[in-house]
């Protein structure tokens, strides 16, 4: 599996960190820094950015990347002549986005959702607490629309 960060902690006085991943532009790589995000840092290298002053003693710094995709890479049309490289580009950017996705919502070590919310399901449903109260609460007294039973009612819906 492809890394898509990685993460260090600030001793004071270091300012160069390096990174391995791939990315397309330097405005896809995004750095935080005790969950903060910060734009204080240039490239030394294409694998090595320079905070303009050394993070904190202890501070958490993560270093990642957000693949751009409001945009294809390549627009085919009609016609036109398709090229490999474009064609590879695309499947790059998709690529890259499938691989933060995963990274930020699972976790390969418990092979388990990485969440902050409280999770319910059933044989048939599973969501967060508040996206199951939200839901029910706009039903607002009515029956609820769920095969079988519904965890948030007492008895089966209608």
């Amino acid at each position: 599996m492809a890394n898509t960060y990685i993460e260090y902690t600030g001793d004071g006085s270091t300012t160069n960190y390096s990174f391995t991943f791939e990315y397309f532009e330097q405005s896809e790589v995004k750095v935080t820094i005790d969950g903060a995000n910060t734009t204080a840092f240039t490239f030394a290298n294409a694998t090595t950015l320079s905070f303009t002053a050394a993070p904190a003693s202890s501070a958490k710094i993560r270093i990642y990347r957000e693949t751009d995709v409001s945009n294809l890479k390549a627009t085919f049309f009609p016609g036109s002549a398709i090229k490999a490289e474009d064609l590879n580009d695309n499947f790059q950017q998709n690529n890259f986005a499938v691989e933060e996705i995963r990274e930020a919502t699972w976790d390969t070590d418990t092979e388990t959702i990485k969440s902050n919310e409280t999770w319910v399901s059933n044989d048939n449903l599973i969501a967060t607490t508040a996206a199951m109260d939200a839901r029910f609460s706009a039903f607002n007294g009515f029956s609820c629309f769920i095969l079988e039973t519904c965890i948030h009612c007492s008895g089966s819906s209608d």
